[in-house]
């Protein structure tokens, strides 16, 4: 089992902290093409969100004011974990201790006051696209399917780069596809990683872990009663962020597997324990 990263005691921003300047530099000077594509889900109603969960409320209100004038504006009420989303630190933990030994207890309905997703200014990174999806199973026979240390590898090696301290990885599962056809089979389970390639990963020194389904990781896991072991060991462990529910179709159709810019800016919700996020890619 690979150890627990920390930056001292007082550290509350995990592998962000291997996104230095110079990394972020290098993550500018990757496009090369110039274009820019949102992996993200429209908010709204029919956003993926898993079932235990009330979908987005989205309502528009208009105004007209004396002069004539009209202002209109929105109102949303919503899940911070549904649709594309990003999890904090503070987002899943078994026992007593979050990340870097934070007390899990201080997490109240007002909010989490440690590892909370208002601490992180925002990611620029070289990302590596993976495509896994013609190894991923469709429908039922993909619950619990565990991507391979060699599927990453062979992944990998597609992209014509290598991973690097300071990356993030996005994972094309071709899961999302289910959502559309059978929300119950989409929520139920999925194909992911598991806490092999979760651990190799953290190793190789990625900051964000990304992928086109709800939770990154295979689900049900091989290991059963462990509840969901890779969120544990990123999140409490090796403090590496997941963004979850992404839209890469585009990306992937368009650019294929490759090395490209990511930009994700989550919300500065005080307290928050995630955020719904736009994430953009550049090639």
């Amino acid at each position: 089992m690979a150890a627990q990263r920390s930056w001292g005691s007082d550290d509350q921003l995990g592998a962000l902290n291997l996104s230095t300047p110079e990394t972020v530099l290098r993550a500018l000077a990757t496009p090369r093409t110039g274009r820019v594509f949102s992996i993200a889900h429209k908010v709204g109603r029919e956003a993926p969100v898993q079932d235990r969960k009330h979908p987005t409320w989205h309502t528009t209100t208009v105004r007209e004011a004396k002069s004539g004038c009209v202002a209109a504006d929105d109102l949303l009420i919503m899940h911070s974990h549904s649709g594309t989303h990003i999890d904090a630190l503070s987002h899943y933990w078994r026992g007593d201790t979050l990340y870097n030994g934070w007390p899990s207890g201080a997490i109240t309905s007002e909010g989490a006051p440690h590892l909370s997703i208002d601490r992180v200014s925002g990611f620029v990174l070289r990302c590596l696209l993976l495509d896994l999806s013609v190894v991923c199973p469709t429908g039922k026979a993909g619950h619990g399917f565990e991507i391979t240390l060699d599927h990453i590898e062979e992944a990998v090696a597609r992209t014509g780069s290598r991973i690097e301290a300071g990356d993030a990885i996005l994972l094309r599962t071709g899961w999302v596809a289910q959502y559309a056809v059978d929300k119950a089979t989409y929520n139920w389970g999925e194909p992911g990683i598991g806490i092999d390639v979760a651990e190799f990963l953290a190793e190789q020194g990625v900051v964000l872990i990304g992928a086109d389904n709800w939770g990154v990781e295979a689900v049900p896991p091989a290991t059963t009663g462990e509840g969901l072991i890779v969120h544990r060991a990123m999140l409490n462990r090796f403090g590496v962020y997941l963004l979850e529910n992404l839209e890469l179709e585009e990306l992937a159709t368009d650019a294929g597997p490759g090395a490209y810019l990511l930009v994700v800016a989550p919300l500065r919700i005080r307290g928050g324990v995630g955020s719904p996020v736009n994430p953009l890619v550049m090639t």
